[in-house]
């Protein structure tokens, strides 16, 4: 075992134990042993505990100091040498662990490829198994460096009913930004890289988390998962997953080619503000099921729809059933599919957004959903750029929508559209069309250039056009030849277009 010196500038009566002697006390000028306190088993300040020189586990170091008191903020430092690769995982239930800390001698801790682990109370075979850390009912070790799952290990730190875990972190001067790559944290590991679940929660700020076999940050049954300036990229399922009525706060974060970058499920809250999910299969932010995502200044560029969604995936924003994405300023460039898509009474915003490109629309909203898109830029999608149906709303003022490859701006099914002073030019279908009792708003918006008519109107719809203009030459002045109807202000089995 490591011995010490004496703790230099002491105070007036600090306490001194190192193990297996008597204890001290400090009355200053001198260190005076306390009588009768000979292997005591009172721990006062730091204490190294090598694995495997001094045991062959953390599990065998944990459970052989179970039987210690550790005063003065002194820490356990289970230290894996150089070189180690784990065995066995490290199981802690029912008590305060919170001053066991682990750390290594290598940068990163590789797990050994036969890898057991630690099981939870449902037992193996259940994904619990084959964990790293495991806290249940108790407060965890502070985990101070990486491990990697090797492809062996199941989950690399996991709090369970009502337990908390930790990762450490370089200090950094401000709470705005990272200044030093993390020092600690799990990484490809099979399930989960730190999961929080059953009322746990979870410290990962600025820490490690990548390449997970199913999702790197996973938090479940009313848990809390804090993770800052953390990357969880290249999980084969998601990146950031809260479940079931729990929380996550991963701002300025990154969530890169996984299947799902943020994912909010079952009345869930994801803060992922100034975050990236670029390249996701299918789709960079999903909320699901009364959700919320916090994704203002994020990107969701280049949603590839190579995942397991064939309708919806390659979407940068998808709020579904009943949730919201707040994606304000958001990025939802070169998406194979959708820019951000609002389903069965959902609500995005993505004000001032850009989504450019998007190989079906930049924005659709269906089933009574709504998208806030004002003033935001959408040049060269080859569907239709702006598009609603079934009862839907999009405001799109102000918006950039130009060279769509069908329509501009396409409402339908009773859904309402507000395009006031967009610029909804060269469109090869119309620059406005709307079908089965919708409504555009276009009132002083450009489009003109269309191949088709610039101005469509379909089967009892409307359209106001207001000091618009659908040809060049002509601003502001709108021209019935440009529309289908081929006159203003008249009610007609198509529909009507009102214009002064």
């Amino acid at each position: 075992m490591s011995s010490f010196d004496f703790p230099a500038s002491p105070s007036e009566g600090d306490i001194y134990s190192p193990l297996g002697g008597p204890r001290y006390v400090w009355n200053a000028p001198t260190w005076n042993v306390v009588s009768g306190s000979v292997d005591d088993k009172i721990i006062s300040v730091d204490h190294i505990i090598n694995i495997p020189s001094d045991f062959p586990t953390l599990q065998d170091a944990v459970n052989y100091y179970l039987g210690y008191t550790v005063i003065n903020n002194a820490r356990l430092r289970l230290n894996i040498e150089s070189g180690h690769q784990p065995t066995a995982g490290l199981l802690m239930h029912d008590g305060d662990y919170s001053h066991f800390y682990i750390q290594s001698e290598d940068p990163v801790v590789f797990l050994s490829p036969s890898f057991v682990g630690v099981s939870g109370p449902d037992g193996s075979g259940t994904i619990t198994s084959k964990s790293f850390i495991m806290a249940y009912r108790a407060r965890g070790p502070m985990l101070g460096t990486i491990i990697d799952g090797n492809g062996v290990g199941g989950i690399g730190y996991f709090a369970l009913c009502g337990s908390h875990g930790w990762a450490d972190r370089p200090p950094a001067p401000t709470e705005e930004a990272p200044i030093s790559p993390p020092i600690a944290g799990c990484r490809n590991f099979l399930h989960s890289n730190a999961q929080a679940q059953e009322g746990s929660i979870l410290v990962w700020e600025n820490a490690v988390a990548t390449g997970s076999g199913l999702n790197g940050l996973y938090a479940e049954r009313a848990s809390i998962i804090h993770a800052e300036f953390t990357d969880c990229s290249n999980a084969v399922q998601g990146g950031f997953v809260a479940a079931r009525g729990s929380i996550i706060n991963a701002s300025t974060t990154k969530a890169n080619n996984c299947r799902i970058g943020f994912w909010a499920l079952r009345a869930c809250t994801i803060n992922a503000d100034d975050s990236e999910a670029k390249n996701c299969k299918d789709y960079g932010y999903y909320s699901v099921f009364g959700s919320t995502i916090n994704a203002h200044n994020s990107d969701a560029t280049g949603a590839t729809a190579t995942g397991t969604d064939a309708t919806y995936g390659g979407t940068g924003y998808y709020a579904y059933q009943s949730s919201h994405i707040q994606a304000y300023s958001g990025i939802a460039t070169s998406c194979v599919r959708y820019g951000a898509l609002a389903r069965q009474q959902s609500q995005i915003g993505f004000g001032t957004g850009t989504a450019t490109s998007c190989g079906v629309s930049a924005v659709y909203a269906t089933l009574a959903s709504t998208i806030d898109a004002d003033g935001m830029t959408a040049a060269t999608c080859i569907g239709t750029t702006i598009d609603a149906d079934r009862g839907s709303t999009i405001n799109a003022n102000g918006a950039i929508a130009t060279g769509s490859g069908a329509n501009a701006a396409r409402a339908r099914t009773g859904a309402r559209i507000n395009v006031d002073t967009a610029t909804l030019t060269g469109a090869v279908g119309s620059g406005v069309y709307t079908d089965n009792g919708a409504t555009i708003n276009a009132n002083g918006a450009d489009v003109s250039g269309s191949t088709g008519n610039p101005v469509r109107c379909d089967h009892g719809s409307h359209i106001n056009l207001f000091g618009a203009t659908t040809r060049t030459a002509n601003p502001g002045t709108p021209q019935a030849a440009d529309t289908n109807i081929g006159a203003f202000n008249t009610v007609t089995f198509r529909g009507t277009i009102y214009s002064v």
